[in-house]
């Protein structure tokens, strides 16, 4: 089991350098799908849109404060769940070449899944499940948005950016948010994209590989030493 306060210690290392990097927002494949049905330009939230995305943001950030993953899971999206329904095929029966096709943060949740779990546990889960477990768990915490306050917000389509404040004013990120079934639920998928990106950056700077990091970093979270033999096939 993960324990919260070394998964806090690697939420703060990443999260020191993710303001700089969410400023650029995110270009994943479901903000495409969700703005390709329309040629609007970005416009401010209406009232009324303001009010729903602060529901789905607070609703999501109690659902963490509280440990409620079945609820946590009911505010992401659609493209958010079929990417751990991925997640958990790979981490049951993916080698080394599958996983390391994907980017960092992926490799990381593989890593913390296989320390955790046995094959059979991990196939038995589908994408709700595997976050809903996540989020139970303290893999997922609410460290990292627990100060935090949605400031502007606009609007294209059904895709939304909010612009998120922390406790210090100079340090702001952003979050995408998807329309479905006529509610808006936050598109995780964005925050992967800039995790990628610090983690490759980190690696950079600390002068190792990313598969190296990705191993500290797990072994920082899972408080024992992570080998790379966690990547082998089962």
């Amino acid at each position: 089991m993960y324990r919260k306060r070394e998964l806090a210690a690697v939420a703060a290392l990443l999260l020191a350098l993710t303001s700089t990097a969410c400023a650029g927002g995110g270009d994943n494949a479901s903000s495409e799908a969700a703005t390709q049905s329309t040629s609007a330009e970005p416009t401010a939230a209406t009232p009324e849109e303001l009010a729903e995305i602060r529901k789905a943001f607070d609703s999501y950030r109690n659902a963490l404060q509280n440990g409620d993953g079945k609820t946590a899971a009911g505010w992401i999206s659609k493209s958010t769940v079929e990417h751990y329904d991925e997640l958990a095929a790979l981490a049951a029966t993916g080698g080394p070449e599958e996983i390391g096709e994907r980017g960092p943060t992926d490799r990381m949740t593989v890593a913390l899944l296989r320390h955790d779990l046995a094959p059979e546990e991990i196939g038995s889960l589908n994408g709700t499940a595997l976050f809903t477990y996540a989020v139970e768990q303290d893999v997922i915490d609410d460290s990292t948005i627990a100060s935090a306050e949605l400031d502007e917000v606009t609007i294209s389509g059904d895709r939304a950016v909010a612009t998120v404040k922390g406790d210090n004013a100079e340090q702001k990120a952003q979050l995408t948010f998807i329309r479905e079934s006529d509610s808006w639920r936050l598109d995780l998928m964005s925050m992967m994209e800039v995790s990628d990106k610090v983690i490759a950056e980190l690696a950079k700077q600390r002068g190792v590989d990313e598969d190296e990091l990705v191993l500290q970093l797990a072994s920082a979270a899972a408080g024992t030493t992570v080998e790379k033999a966690i990547f082998e096939r089962p």
